[in-house]
């Protein structure tokens, strides 16, 4: 018997289930009342409830036969015009004999050409009447204007630490799992407003039967660091007076740990911002110092480098 993915035993069921979003819910469940849908944008950070709302919304309107009246395609797959012409043109214009008409969910349009973009809203305008379509997306700056104005707008936004700190207890308590809160900091600062990594990270505990969980089990599952250990790296710029001790933590506690560069960036972004060590004008310099060390990174440099030119820096502001 194969069980059942964390992600899928979780996923909504109904409306009411999807967390976070309750805004959008509410207007959503006033239009499935009238029993007449508009077509609708779905758009925000990917794990906030996109895909599964829109399942619900097929699965609250059709029941038991939903499958039947609701196709779901991922646009970035292929992202051409011929495409949007042959497949999806064809899928709505095919009309349904028990319902005034059927769903279409179009994943990640923002990858879509303009041209691509631009077909596909003629045919919106051409297949309305048969089929609703509900458009979903990470960034809506990236769809042009005869498109986006043709649906009704859903702002998906990434869930609150509360929202995602409620649910990290939820599915510990189901698992038979105690977590203690510092771990439970440390995910919701890794989940990021998302519940992907949250299941995900969970499913690593049950592969290995783990039943308590601790701060220290979260950074080893997930690739990050606790607030900690970029205090304890602070701590040594405080009290150090050259950059050997520095080099030997960043090696022994992120390279080493193949901590992503991205991570250690928030979390010293973090730091930044609310350290008293540093002057407002010393603030500045160091987040401006951040960025560019982030875009080297992404560029191909290497991040050990990088991070330890950055710690340099900090070294020399504070001994100023």
């Amino acid at each position: 018997m194969v069980n059942k993915m964390l992600t899928e035993e979780y996923r909504p069921r109904k409306l009411s289930e999807v967390i976070g979003q309750e805004n959008n819910i509410k207007v959503i469940k006033g239009f499935l009342k009238k029993g007449k849908l508009p077509h609708m944008l779905f758009y925000g950070p990917a794990g906030t409830g996109k895909t599964s709302t829109a399942i619900c919304i097929a699965k609250e309107y059709y029941g038991d036969e939903w499958r039947e009246y609701f196709i779901e395609l991922n646009a970035s797959d292929d992202r051409g015009i011929n495409v949007v012409r042959e497949k999806i043109k064809h899928d709505a214009s095919i009309a349904t004999l028990d319902y005034p008409f059927k769903i279409m969910l179009l994943d990640e349009v923002d990858a879509m050409t303009k041209d691509a973009q631009n077909a596909l809203r003629r045919i919106i305008e051409t297949y309305s009447k048969q089929t609703v379509f509900i458009l979903s997306c990470n960034y809506k700056n990236k769809l042009i204007d005869p498109l986006f104005n043709r649906c009704v707008p859903f702002n998906f936004k990434p869930l609150s630490d509360k929202s995602i700190e409620t649910y990290i207890k939820k599915i510990a308590h189901e698992n038979n799992m105690t977590i203690n809160p510092s771990a439970i900091n440390l995910l919701c600062q890794v989940a990021q407003g998302s519940v992907r990594p949250v299941l995900t990270t969970f499913e690593k505990f049950l592969s290995i039967n783990l039943t308590e969980i601790t701060e220290k089990h979260v950074a080893e599952h997930t690739g990050t660091i606790s607030h900690k250990i970029i205090l304890s790296l602070i701590d040594i710029l405080n009290n150090e007076q050259n950059i050997a001790p520095i080099d030997t933590f960043i090696d022994e506690h992120i390279i080493k740990k193949g901590v992503e560069p991205a991570e250690i960036l928030q979390k010293l972004y973090e730091y930044i911002k609310t350290t008293q060590l540093l002057t407002k004008k010393e603030k500045l310099t160091a987040i401006k110092l951040l960025g560019d060390v982030d875009f080297r990174i992404a560029e191909g440099a290497t991040p050990s480098i990088q991070l330890k030119t950055f710690f340099v820096y900090l070294l020399l502001k504070m001994r100023n």
